[in-house]
């Protein structure tokens, strides 16, 4: 009888279970690491094939819009356009950046809900944003073929406009897209790649414009 006390004692009612193959914490850190090989992390590269016709068109753009800044004047005194037209045409350019910033960004947005396909709409604002730049330059040009002085006039201002939209609106897209389509890690590095093409575009489009303005275009008849 003592000896069954003895072990009610000594042997609890309630044990814990032991495994015998308890499973080493070391295979549980080799499965730990399996599993997160297997995720599939963003491949940088992929940003690349758009990243490059980004940094041509954003360079195009603004240089576009810069090229002819140093022959202005001597266009507008070569059509008797009169010299106060002057500030009125580097206005109406900027003006038109505005414009196409927030036109083609409140595009840009419609069309990506109506889409619903990843690069989609930007691919389509791509497109329509410098068919103001064509018909921006085709007007700037045509105002050389106006007889009358005003409406030279008029085919300059209007034609710098639509040349502004053309720039603003592209840069709001590229930017746009550029926002949501890259992880938060280059986020900063692409930006800032898009900035120095644009300025590029812009301090280089003077310098070939000015060499430009040394050619002499003039058809005898």
């Amino acid at each position: 009888m003592k000896s069954l006390m003895n072990d009610a004692n000594t042997t609890p009612l309630l044990s814990p279970a032991i495994d015998d193959d308890p499973e080493p914490e070391l295979d549980n850190g080799k499965k730990a690491i399996e599993r997160t090989s297997n995720i599939e992390l963003p491949n940088k590269q992929e940003h690349h094939s758009w990243l490059i016709p980004f940094l041509f068109n954003i360079f195009l753009a603004n240089a576009a819009a810069s090229v002819i800044q140093p022959s202005l004047a001597p266009y507008l005194t070569q059509l008797g356009v009169h010299e106060s037209c002057l500030p009125w045409v580097i206005f109406m350019h900027n003006i038109g950046g505005a414009i196409g910033s927030a036109t083609m960004g409140v595009f840009y947005d419609y069309v990506t809900r109506i889409c619903q396909v990843e690069g989609r709409g930007a691919k389509i604002c791509l497109l329509v944003c410098p068919m103001f730049g064509i018909v921006g330059s085709a007007l700037y040009a045509s105002a050389g073929w106006m007889g009358d002085v005003n409406e030279a006039r008029w085919f300059i201002l209007f034609g710098r406009l639509f040349q502004g939209i053309w720039r603003g609106g592209q840069t709001s897209v590229e930017q746009g897209y550029l926002s949501t389509a890259v992880e938060p890690s280059v986020k900063t590095e692409y930006t800032a790649t898009l900035g120095t093409f644009a300025v590029l575009g812009a301090v280089i489009g003077p310098s070939v414009g000015a060499l430009f303005s040394r050619i002499d275009t003039t058809v005898s008849v």
